[in-house]
Parts: structure tokens; C-alpha cells; sequence
């Protein structure tokens, strides 16, 4: 089965004008209603893809890793983009954390599963490529970087929730 990369970039694309409104609180209606078209889309996309395969190959699904990650993105996404009804997910760190995951699971979608998952859809016959060292260095600076927010939120949250108290 193949996977349009269009519908996942352009649901990204949705995410990001919208990113400050979520995190804040104020997610407009239009927005809301493109983001669910962006996904939507995307979805459209791995079924069209499952039609096709049931033609070519004739099986709908075969978990392809390909097929495996669209399908991942696709729910990461759907994740974020619900996180706003659940309360304890309304926060910004939250949602920014969140979004973090899902771009990195785009990226997994597109280029980890090309050059080092074989497939149906890879360019990684025979033995995988070994992973780059660059790469342990950036997902490890962007746990400590999220660990640091994390943490500073927390103590902004105190220092204000202190002041309100002695008011």
C-alpha cells in the first residue's frame, strides 16, 4: 500500500498557525474545522492506499512498516489535536510537548522507515543502515530541552499560584 506524504505535511502545516490559540485556550471554530480537514485528508489517503493495494497486491493491509507509520502519524495527530478536551492536557507545555512527538513521528514516517526500516516502501534493502550518532544528540537535546520547560513551568506555576495566595 502506498501513503500520500502531501496529507501529513499539510496537516502539520494546519497545526502550526493554530499552535499559540490551543495553547492558550482559544482554538477558533475555522481552525478547528481545518485541522479536522487535514486529517481527514490524511486519513482519505492510507484508505485510498488500501483500495490500491487490495488491486496490486491483493491484500488491504500488510503491515507494511510504512503502512504501519502512516497509520501512527495519523493517531499521534488525532491525539493532539483531542488533547484540548481532555483537562489535564489543556496546558501549553502540554500541548507544545505533544506536538513535538508528532512532527518527530512524520519524520519517522518519511525518512526513518525509507533508510532504515525495510519495506515494501524503503530504499533499505538488505541490511539497514545503522543510525546516526547526530541523531541520538538531537532526540537527547530535545528531551533535556522539553525536561527544562517542563520543570520551568512548574516552578512559574508555584511562584504564581504563591502570589495569589498571599494576595
Amino acid at each position: 500500500m502506498t501513503t500520500q506524504p502531501v496529507p501529513d505535511l499539510a496537516a502539520a502545516a494546519a497545526l502550526a498557525p493554530v499552535m499559540d490559540e490551543i495553547s492558550a485556550g482559544k482554538l477558533a471554530a475555522a481552525d478547528l474545522e481545518r485541522i479536522a480537514a487535514e486529517r481527514m485528508r490524511a486519513t482519505f489517503a492510507v484508505v485510498a492506499g488500501a483500495i490500491w493495494a487490495e488491486n496490486a497486491w491483493g491484500r488491504y493491509w500488510g503491515w507494511d512498516p510504512k503502512e504501519t507509520w502512516a497509520l501512527i502519524t495519523i493517531l499521534v495527530y488525532t491525539f493532539v489535536v483531542h488533547m484540548r478536551l481532555i483537562p489535564a492536557f489543556k496546558t501549553p507545555f502540554s500541548f507544545n510537548f505533544a506536538s513535538l512527538i508528532a512532527i518527530g513521528s512524520v519524520l519517522m514516517t518519511y525518512f526513518g522507515v525509507n533508510y532504515y526500516l525495510s519495506g515494501l516502501h524503503s530504499y533499505a534493502g538488505g541490511d539497514s543502515a545503522p543510525v546516526p550518532t547526530w541523531l541520538f544528540i538531537v532526540v537527547g537535546l530535545i528531551l533535556s530541552f522539553s525536561f527544562f520547560a517542563w520543570y520551568n513551568n512548574r516552578l512559574v506555576d508555584g511562584y504564581q499560584n504563591s502570589v495569589e495566595k498571599e494576595n
